[in-house]
C-alpha cells in the first residue's frame, strides 16, 4: 500500500497527503533501500489510485506529493509545507506545522 498521511489545517480541512518513500526516506537511509521501486510498485499496483478514492470517501483533499509538496489551503489560504512537516514528525521533532505553525495532524 502506497504511505499516506493525514493532515488536517488550522481551519480544519483535511488532507490525504500520499508522500513517495523516494522523497520522503532517501535523505534519511541513502542508498540502503530502493525507494523508487517500492513507489513504481505503488502506483503499478494502483495503491495511489486506492489512496486518492479513499480520501474522497472521507471527505479529504487528496494530495499528490509526486508533484506537491506543498499548498495554499484552499478553504483559508493559509501556507501548507507537507513534506517538511512529515519529515520532522519522523525525525522526531515536530516543527511547525505550516507557516503560521498553527496545523496540525
Amino acid at each position: 500500500m502506497a504511505l499516506a498521511f493525514l493532515y488536517t489545517c488550522a481551519c480544519g480541512k483535511r488532507f490525504k497527503v500520499y508522500i513517495p518513500r523516494l522523497k520522503l526516506f532517501a535523505a534519511m537511509t541513502g542508498t540502503t533501500v530502493n525507494w523508487g521501486a517500492e513507489d513504481e510498485r505503488d502506483q503499478e499496483g494502483g495503491s495511489i489510485a486506492e489512496l486518492e478514492r479513499l480520501a474522497r470517501v472521507n471527505d479529504c483533499l487528496f494530495v499528490d506529493g509526486r508533484v506537491c509538496e506543498e499548498m495554499a489551503c484552499p478553504a483559508c489560504r493559509q501556507k501548507l509545507c507537507f513534506l517538511s512537516h512529515f519529515r520532522s514528525i519522523l525525525a522526531g521533532s515536530e516543527g511547525p506545522r505550516s507557516e503560521s505553525g498553527k496545523g496540525g495532524i
